[in-house]
C-alpha cells in the first residue's frame, strides 16, 4: 500500500496486528516490540512513508474520527416520525416504514459511533506507539553519541 499526500491512517486499514495484552511493567515494550515487527514485515519505503505519515500531521486522524462521531450523532439523533394535520382538521398517523426508517438510522448511527470511537482508539494508541519507538530511537541514538 502506497501512502499519497492528504491520506489518513487507520490502524485497521493499514493491517496493524493486534496489540497484545500487556499487563504490569513490560507492557508497552511488549506493545512496542510487536509494532516494530509487523512495521519490519513492510517494504522499507513503506515503513518509512507510514513513520513520516505519523509524525507529519498527528491530528489528522483524530479529525477524521471526530467527524465521523459527529455524522453519527446526527443518525442517532433524527427525529421521530410525525403524523399530519390535513386543512381540514383530519389527522393521518405517520407510516409504520417511517417509524422502521427512524429505528434503522439511529440504529446504524449508533453503531457507526461505536466503530469510529473504537478506531480513533486505535488510530491513538499506534501514534502513541509510534511516538514511542521515535523516543526511543532517539535515546539510544544519543547514547552512542550520534
Amino acid at each position: 500500500m502506497a501512502f499519497e499526500q492528504g491520506m489518513t491512517l487507520d490502524q485497521n486499514a493499514l493491517g496493524a496486528p493486534p496489540q497484545p495484552m500487556g499487563g504490569g511493567m513490560g507492557g508497552s515494550q511488549a506493545s512496542m516490540a510487536g509494532f516494530n515487527q509487523w512495521l519490519s514485515t513492510l517494504p522499507p519505503e513503506e515503513a518509512e512513508a507510514l513513520r513520516a505519515a505519523m509524525a507529519s500531521d498527528p491530528d489528522a486522524a483524530s479529525k477524521m474520527y471526530q467527524n465521523q462521531m459527529t455524522m453519527a450523532n446526527k443518525l442517532r439523533e433524527t427525529p421521530s416520525a410525525r403524523g399530519q394535520t390535513t386543512r381540514s382538521n383530519i389527522y393521518t398517523e405517520a407510516n409504520p416504514l417511517e417509524h422502521l426508517n427512524t429505528g434503522l438510522s439511529r440504529g446504524l448511527g449508533a453503531i457507526k459511533y461505536g466503530q469510529a470511537e473504537n478506531a480513533y482508539e486505535d488510530s491513538e494508541e499506534a501514534r502513541r506507539l509510534g511516538l514511542r519507538g521515535a523516543a526511543d530511537y532517539l535515546r539510544s541514538a544519543g547514547m552512542k553519541g550520534v
